[in-house]
């Protein structure tokens, strides 16, 4: 028996101004709970301290969706703050979103651990 899937996901970079990362996902719910998106974020967080060399990576997550907060803590994301936000996909208005940031310290200090 065959079967298509389609397209799973994309992760992207994105730097404003503050020449910060900010790291935006999506993934599509047959792949979720399968570890690929964290997967994805840890190469997308080694590129940014290790090619990049920025201090510090930023992303973020609405506070109903455990799944992308799961995959930022697992990187080692810590939450630095809250703001009402509009989803454009859902068309709703003041969603609260999480924002989140792992600095190069932190991540140097997961990494010594993790060898």
């Amino acid at each position: 028996m065959e079967s298509e899937l389609g397209f799973a996901g994309v992760i992207t970079i994105r730097i404003g101004e503050s020449g910060v990362p900010l790291i935006g996902y999506w993934l599509g719910q047959p792949f979720w709970g399968k570890g690929y998106m964290s997967e994805a974020t840890e190469a997308v967080v080694d590129y940014c301290f290790e090619t990049l060399g920025v201090t510090k990576v930023t992303s973020g997550a609405f506070e109903e969706n455990d799944g992308s907060l799961n995959v930022l803590a697992k990187n080692g994301f810590q939450t630095v703050g809250t703001q009402p936000e509009k989803s454009r996909a859902r068309g709703e208005e003041d969603i609260t979103l999480i924002n989140v940031e792992l600095t190069r310290d932190l991540w140097e200090a997961m990494r010594a651990v993790a060898v």
